[in-house]
């Protein structure tokens, strides 16, 4: 299927005839590990993107989850994580409707 913008601007399945029914988000987190976001503004966002596209948010970070950093996020819970990447990451898939390389954004 190729990737439709809804009217959020992020990408969606191309809708099949189903009577006009709006098109489901892309689930390009469904099977990624959960993903950890920090206190700050941007997290009640950036945990609705994540659930919309098939991801998991964990509530604290661990060593087997992904933390996303915004700017501006209370980093001090994740001094000593080593897997963590830019918000920007998270954006950039939802933008291109797939999972993309994180290493650019570590």
């Amino acid at each position: 299927k190729t990737p439709a913008a809804s009217a959020s601007g992020y990408p969606t399945e191309a809708p099949e005839d189903d009577g006009g029914a709006p098109p489901a988000p892309v689930r390009f987190l469904a099977g990624c590990v959960a993903l950890y976001v920090p206190p700050c503004e941007e997290r009640p966002a950036l945990r609705k993107l994540i659930e919309v596209h098939g991801g998991s948010v964990a509530e604290h970070p661990a060593p087997d989850v992904l933390a996303l950093v915004p700017k501006g996020a209370d980093v001090t819970r994740l001094r000593t994580v080593q897997n963590a990447v830019s918000s920007e990451w998270l954006y950039r898939c939802a933008e291109e409707g797939r999972r993309i390389s994180s290493k650019p954004f570590a």
